[in-house]
């Protein structure tokens, strides 16, 4: 609540951005990012680390040959950095990583990625075109989005700059979902009365139906297996 950020586990690519690229078991604290430092949020792939502070600065670490950390080199950073163009009040409220990829929400609803967009070299943040100023777009993850009337989008997942989102045909306006997760190949969604819908592959049960039976785009709800008081 202070503004620290803390790190753990693999760290070759100075992912835990605390200067060095030694494996970590216990927490160590980013580089800079100790209390007062403003940052209201994070998030982190398996290369790459970000944290975006209360001005809308946005700050990326770790693993840079394919433009993750968004600071126009390929050089892997080992402490925080800010993405290229996105400094102290640059509108942006909220950001998600997934996979190689990096994704960050502006005030107006303007969409930006960045990250292997299918090409190697640096890369800086463009603006998603699909969605632009009065998107309505509130969280955003590895083909899929969610917009503030609760339409869930998906497309090609490495169609990044070219993008044509669809809307599901079961989650669009009015379907209650608030939250949406991704996983490999599996996405699962959060709705307003705390059921928690999947879609996806499930050959290892990752769609949480009690089942291990494929369900590509068909809807099902988790099972809920824990106790309630």
């Amino acid at each position: 609540s202070d503004g620290s950020v803390y790190a753990v586990g693999a760290n070759s690519s100075g992912q835990l951005g605390d200067g060095t690229t030694a494996f970590r078991a216990t927490p160590v604290q980013v580089s800079g990012l100790g209390p007062g430092s403003g940052i209201i949020a994070i998030a982190a792939t398996g290369n790459y680390s970000y944290a975006l502070k209360a001005d809308g600065t946005v700050l990326a670490w770790g693993y840079n040959e394919y433009g993750g950390v968004g600071d126009n080199t390929t050089v892997n950073r080992l402490t925080p950095v800010m993405v290229s163009g996105f400094g102290p009040g640059s509108g942006i409220v909220a950001i998600s990583a997934n996979y190689w990829l990096a994704f960050a929400i502006k005030d107006d609803g303007t969409v930006y990625g960045w990250g292997d967009n299918g090409s190697a070299g640096p890369d800086t943040p463009f603006q998603i075109p699909a969605f632009g100023v009065g998107s309505g777009i509130i969280s955003i993850k590895y083909g899929m989005a969610l917009k503030n009337d609760g339409t869930v989008y998906t497309w090609d997942q490495w169609s990044l700059s070219a993008a044509v989102p669809t809307a599901h045909p079961d989650l669009q306006a009015g379907s209650g979902v608030i939250q949406i997760e991704r996983g490999e190949q599996f996405s699962l969604a959060l709705k307003s009365d705390g059921t928690i819908l999947s879609w996806g592959i499930n050959s290892l049960g990752q769609l949480g139906n009690g089942t291990n039976a494929y369900g590509y785009g068909s809807l099902s709800e988790v099972v809920a297996s824990w106790a309630e008081d």
